[in-house]
């Protein structure tokens, strides 16, 4: 079905699907978070909000390695030189 779209329609069924996700996923977080108080507790949840914290800043300060070496590897295994 979408082969027979054109890329303006592609474009919008895309951005519309991207705004989904993204209201979507707030909701969820917005549930989410007083489920997990209740279950876990206040200083319980509060250990697991700061381990989050960090994981997510670990993951921002990968700043592209992880794609680079995919990119590189790739890239010397079609030219043989791994």
């Amino acid at each position: 079905m979408l082969a027979k779209l054109n890329s303006g329609s592609q474009l919008k069924i895309g951005a519309i699907l991207n705004y989904a996700i993204i209201v979507l996923n707030t909701v969820v977080g917005l549930l989410y978070t007083p489920y997990m108080l209740r279950m876990m507790g206040q200083s319980e949840y509060g250990l697991y909000s700061l381990v989050a914290s960090v994981i997510s800043y670990l993951t921002i300060l990968d700043l592209g390695f992880g794609n680079a070496i995919i990119r590189y590897t790739a890239k010397y295994r079609a030219e043989n030189k791994v």
